[in-house]
């Protein structure tokens, strides 16, 4: 199942000013290990929210 969300709506809710996005990606392996992986099998989690800029953080 799939959600289709309008995301304009959402990220101006706050109003203006500097936004924040974190990414999470799951099923990545996967991606690597087959050509052609079966929808749903990659999830990725974008949230956006209010906030200042800080130095990146990547975690492996």
């Amino acid at each position: 199942m799939s959600a289709s969300v309008n995301c304009s709506s959402i990220a101006t809710t706050a109003g203006p000013g500097a936004y924040r996005v974190r990414v999470h990606l799951r099923g990545r392996k996967l991606v690597y290990q087959v050509p052609d992986p079966p929808d749903g099998a990659v999830e990725l989690l974008i949230m956006v929210f209010p906030g200042e800029q800080k130095k990146p953080v990547v975690y492996r």
